[in-house]
């Protein structure tokens, strides 16, 4: 069972962010950092890291598709930790490619035979994979208990949608959850900051992903019905584990007579509760959220 600061020490993790939160969401990389570092999850950066090929390598013949995730994991490997993401892509891809390394001995020797080690890797089946998203780490019961007992603000008076898109819960023999319709690990971490959160039908309807930047106009379509069913039930902010998901939320909402729904990175949520400054972060949104 992994242990909290107060009992042993920092847990330590091999730290992957990946190309977005290096680029359009440099906020959601800090206070991911931020409230890690505040609970005891020590987020120890791999050196050299390259992209895992999210957007477009699994579309190319040949094994691409496992060699850039490989990559990460050999290096994770080398500093002899598990990896730990903050991009549900980032993390499908690696587990994808833990999962090809487990089924397929020519290319694992092949990969192996050029980055010149061992790549570890899970077995392929459902949970034991190396590589994690810092989300189904901090919702681990252990790590709950911790974090409530840090909250320094309690967000009582705030209703929170937890939004999970298609690749923080979905497949489902790539992720923890025990059920991909209905996941629960957002809702954990929103009930640890003394939030409320609403039950919703469209918190793992697909937002139009990489759409945003060809069919600008499909993924506000799509954008409408995820924040209108959100604003249904009353909730004062959506929340997102992914960098792309929040992009579009906070991007693509269209004037309707109502003031657009505020998005909120989960990492902002959690900072907030355990009294960090995370006010810089909000001023990054197009979105702003005025009751913070």
């Amino acid at each position: 069972m992994t242990m909290v600061a107060d009992r042993q020490g920092p847990v330590k993790y091999a730290y992957f962010p990946g190309c977005s939160l290096h680029g359009s969401v440099l906020e959601y990389d800090r206070t991911v950092r931020m409230v890690c570092d505040a609970v005891g999850l020590s987020l120890m950066d791999i050196p050299d890291w390259s992209c895992c090929g999210a957007s477009s390598a699994h579309g190319r013949p040949g094994r691409l598709n496992a060699a850039l995730p490989a990559r990460n994991l050999f290096l994770a490997g080398r500093m002899g930790l598990p990896m730990a993401t903050a991009c549900p892509a980032c993390n499908l891809r690696s587990r994808q490619a833990e999962r090809i390394l487990a089924e397929e001995e020519d290319t694992r020797n092949a990969l192996e035979g050029r980055f010149g080690g061992t790549i570890p890797a899970g077995d392929g089946e459902r949970t034991p994979f190396k590589t994690r998203h810092v989300v189904e780490i901090l919702s681990e019961e252990i790590w709950l208990e911790h974090i409530t007992s840090l909250v320094t603000t309690p967000l009582t008076r705030l209703r929170v949608a937890a939004y999970y898109g298609c690749l923080l819960a979905r497949p489902g023999d790539f992720i923890a959850e025990h059920d991909p319709e209905r996941p629960r690990a957002l809702e954990k971490i929103i009930e640890a900051t003394g939030a409320r959160w609403s039950d919703w039908s469209y918190k793992t309807e697909c937002c139009g992903g990489f759409m945003g930047a060809t069919r600008p106009e499909v993924v506000a379509s799509l954008v409408a019905r995820i924040t209108g069913d959100a604003r249904a039930t009353g909730a004062d902010t959506l929340v997102t584990a992914c960098p792309l998901c929040f992009t579009n939320l906070d991007a693509r909402q269209q004037a309707r007579g109502e003031p657009p729904l505020p998005v909120l990175h989960f990492s902002e949520l959690l900072g907030m509760a355990l009294g960090l400054d995370v006010s810089w972060s909000l001023r990054r949104h197009l979105i702003r959220a005025t009751y913070f």
